[in-house]
């Protein structure tokens, strides 16, 4: 569980990776992930899997992440594409087995 209230991805990632690249402008901060004062963007995905968990019709935010996996490179941690948030894990009713490291979501009913 990261804490994080609402799934992220990191912005320049996604452009690399998204067949459509507009990215719509977020007009307020996106506060958190260490700073109060972050600019965002907004996208709808299409689908993205969480393993072999498909998530269609997304609308997710994009931040710069760069801050964050620098630190990561200090520790000798690879670098992250995004942030899971709640809103996923509440959304799938998603159990989390922190002894296996595993991450279960289900369909909502």
């Amino acid at each position: 569980d990261t804490g994080a209230s609402k799934t992220v991805f990191d912005r320049k990632r996604m452009r690399k990776i998204m067949r459509k690249k507009k990215f719509h402008k977020n007009d307020g901060l996106s506060v958190g992930l260490g700073t109060s004062r972050m600019k965002s963007h907004f996208v709808e995905l299409e689908k993205f899997n969480i393993g072999e968990f498909v998530i269609e019709n997304y609308k997710t935010v994009l931040l710069d992440l760069k801050i964050i996996n620098k630190s990561y490179a200090m520790l000798g941690l690879s670098p992250i594409d995004g942030v899971l948030g709640g809103d996923i894990l509440k959304k799938f009713n998603a159990k989390i087995n922190y002894d296996k490291q595993e991450l279960i979501l289900f369909r909502e009913k």
